[in-house]
């Protein structure tokens, strides 16, 4: 459970420990955990609460890989996520500098499975798209 997410043939596998007492007829598998490494962090801006925030946009904030810290001097940080896979992935998020000026974090996320482009979302390719469904011909640009 520790070391996922895990998955077959490409395919995220979801899984859940069931507490005692716990119906499975009813869990809900929606949720993973990824380890994430987040990238082009502004020198000064490498600490555990800017860490926290940033997993608290992605998701729910679990933890700080204080052993990454020497990733540091190339302005990264990995923590530990825990995602809604139904929600669209978010890629980046803009940061403001105390001088006003802006900048983007790049997020990725480890182990990653079958993942679409086009709609930000686990589970199939940009061809198996529903969005291509409905827009056959477009020419996508991809930010």
């Amino acid at each position: 459970m520790k070391n996922g997410p895990w998955n077959f043939n490409s395919h995220l596998l979801i899984l859940h420990r069931l507490k005692e007492g716990e119906d499975p007829l009813i869990v809900q598998f929606h949720w993973v955990d990824f380890w994430m490494p987040i990238h082009d962090l502004p020198l000064g801006f490498i600490f555990e609460t800017v860490a926290q925030q940033l997993g608290n946009f992605i998701g729910a904030f679990i933890e700080y890989d204080v052993l990454a810290t020497q990733l540091g001097y190339k302005r990264i940080i990995r923590i530990r996520v825990r995602i809604n896979v139904r929600k669209p992935l978010k890629r980046k998020k803009k940061r403001v500098l105390p001088n006003g000026e802006s900048v983007y974090v790049r997020f990725e996320y480890e182990k990653i499975t079958l993942f679409c482009f086009l709609c930000g979302k686990l589970g199939h390719g940009e061809s198996f798209c529903p969005i291509r469904d409905h827009h056959p011909r477009q020419e996508y640009v991809f930010n």
